[in-house]
């Protein structure tokens, strides 16, 4: 049924090529990353089922011609663009600051700066507002799809293949990094340089989204 429905599309060559773009060390991963090592596996998923769940939205996006709107509109892209940007920005400030706190207090809330729903809105924000995703719905994706038969139909069932990888990468991203976490030997002084580095990494991507064209 599903090879039928699929009829000519590419759909190896689309597992091939979104593998790669998940694997690809980006904003996602790092905020993932952040959240598993200094929250534990449980803010780490909770990050995993946010970015995940903006993959969704684009995808509705994509399927209902919302983000062919926005792709049209230079200004309203641009806005989608900035805002993300920003975004990114504040998060990664934000993470550097409690990460580079010396007293004793900062320390404990670096260890675990925010809990599993806020990880999760962390993780649903930063992808709904990465204009970067909404091209790969836009321009990657219909290079893949068979030119015939319900075009709407292959869409979601590649956003499907999509939103699969990206949970299971993303998933063995969250083991590894909490095993972390899970070290008591782990000193305060490398629970910084971790901290802060995630938060620069967080906040150079958010440059470069406002920066680019």
């Amino acid at each position: 049924m599903i090879a039928a429905l699929l009829g000519d599309a590419d759909l190896l060559g689309f597992v091939v090529v979104v593998t790669i773009v998940a694997v690809t060390p980006g904003p996602d991963m790092a905020l993932v990353a952040r959240h598993a090592v200094f929250g534990g596996r449980a803010c780490g998923l909770a990050a995993t089922g946010g970015v995940c769940s903006g993959l969704v939205v684009h995808a509705a996006f994509a399927t209902l011609g919302v983000s062919a709107v926005l792709a049209a509109s230079d200004s309203a892209f641009a806005i989608l663009r900035l805002a993300g940007g920003f975004y990114l920005v504040l998060l990664g400030v934000r993470a550097a600051y409690w990460a580079l706190r010396n007293d004793k207090t900062s320390t404990q809330s670096c260890a675990n700066p925010v809990r599993p729903r806020a990880a999760f809105r962390e993780g649903l924000y930063t992808n709904v507002l990465n204009p970067k995703v909404a091209i790969v719905f836009l321009s990657l994706l219909p290079s893949f799809l068979a030119p015939h038969g319900k075009v709407w139909l292959q869409g979601l069932v590649f956003a499907g293949v999509y939103l699969g990888i990206g949970l299971v990468w993303l998933t063995g991203w969250v083991v590894l990094c909490s095993s972390l976490h899970a070290r008591a030997a782990l000193t305060d002084r490398t629970r910084q340089l971790i901290g802060g580095l995630a938060g620069t990494v967080l906040a150079g991507f958010g440059i470069l989204v406002v920066v680019e064209p």
